[in-house]
């Protein structure tokens, strides 16, 4: 926890845990967002659609995409920011990894 931040190389630190993967469209929107300036932004959020015995649902979303110069946390994914923009796309999490 935290270590990661002094280590990491880039500023921005996208934070996946090990169930998780991108969808295509996320995984075109951070393409896209990489290509351009963030701007003074902090973080971004994204939308996490879950696998549950059902099928797939929504969940709450969540402040993935952030800036280790701008934003500091000691917990194992960062804290949720609602102003945040939201990047188009969802977080997949899977029930098992």
């Amino acid at each position: 926890r935290g270590a990661y931040l002094v280590d990491a190389h880039y500023d921005w630190l996208l934070c996946l845990r090990p169930e998780e993967a991108l969808s295509e469209a996320l995984e075109a929107a951070l393409f896209q967002w990489k290509q351009q300036d963030p701007g003074d932004a902090a973080c971004f959020s994204l939308n996490i659609r879950e696998e549950t015995p059902t099928g797939w649902k929504p969940a709450d979303r969540e402040t993935r995409l952030v800036n280790r110069n701008r934003i500091n946390w000691t917990s194992e994914i960062p804290p949720y920011d609602c102003d945040a923009a939201v990047l188009p796309g969802d977080l997949i999490r899977f029930r098992t990894p």
